[in-house]
């Protein structure tokens, strides 16, 4: 059975100036690395260094849409309230009011899918 060989570590200090600390903890932020002792064994190692970017374009686009598609959402489970509600209830007066609120409902439900469908067109075409 083959035994792991044991690498003897070595703690290596050094001094730097106030401005390659600072580039430092720049590429500290944007780096995957969670510490800065990481960075520097990376760094001297020559290994890559690899940084997250977050790319802001469509966030708000997709805020947007997000914030339609929860209001369709509330549509929705209004909508379901009132079929329950009209198939309990037996009282003609009230389902009628009952079914015409819910055309409303459907109506204005379809109107905000056409508002994401023009948002997801004008963004996202190939």
């Amino acid at each position: 059975m083959a035994t792991k060989q044991k690498t003897e570590k070595v703690v290596v200090m050094s001094k730097i100036s106030q401005d390659h600390y600072q580039e430092l903890l720049g590429l500290l932020s944007k780096s995957t690395n969670h510490s800065m002792s990481a960075l520097i064994r990376q760094i001297l190692s020559n290994r890559p260094i690899k940084c997250r970017t977050h790319d802001q374009t469509y966030e708000r686009v997709l805020e947007g849409m997000h914030a339609i598609h929860m209001e369709i959402q509330e549509i929705g489970v209004n909508v379901d309230q009132m079929v329950h509600g009209f198939l309990v209830n037996h009282d003609t007066p009230r389902n009628r009011k009952m079914a015409r609120r819910l055309e409303g409902m459907v109506k204005e439900a379809l109107v905000k899918l056409e508002v994401l469908e023009k948002v997801v067109q004008g963004h996202f075409r190939k």
